[in-house]
């Protein structure tokens, strides 16, 4: 089985490396950030999210040239989730309850995350579900 490493960059890309050889090569590099890429994680063997400065989290697939999905976040005190399977994306939903800027997102599954602010909360959401299941302080 291919060993994989994913990176962001500063210069606004993501890649895919293959490690597996005794030489890594680049297996595939994504390029639909605004900003720089700080931070990536994988979800299975194909998927994973990467998220930047220009306030986004894409979705990505191995062999997919553009994101799955793409989720935002604002300084407006809100998480946003898209949906962006279609020739043009719309907003799946929009969670308002953070008192201050949301900084990040991390998912459970297709349908939980949790969100974190500088109001210095964590919430926990599901699509469908208008308020957070759970808020720790």
């Amino acid at each position: 089985r291919p060993l994989k490493v994913y990176v962001g960059s500063y210069d606004k890309t993501t890649i895919v490396w293959d490690v597996s050889g005794s030489t890594g090569f680049v297996e595939q590099q994504f390029t639909e950030h605004q900003a720089p890429a700080l931070d990536v994680d994988w979800k299975d063997n194909l998927t994973f999210a990467s998220c930047s400065t220009d306030k986004t989290v894409h979705i990505c697939r191995l062999g997919v040239s553009r994101p799955l999905k793409v989720y935002v976040g604002s300084y407006d005190k809100t998480t946003i989730v898209w949906d962006v399977s279609g020739s043009t994306g719309f907003v799946e939903q929009q969670f308002t309850e953070h008192q201050a800027p949301a900084l990040d997102v991390d998912w459970k599954d297709n349908l939980t995350f949790a969100s974190c602010s500088t109001d210095k909360t964590v919430h926990i959401c599901r699509l469908g579900v208008s308020r957070p299941l759970k808020v720790y302080v």
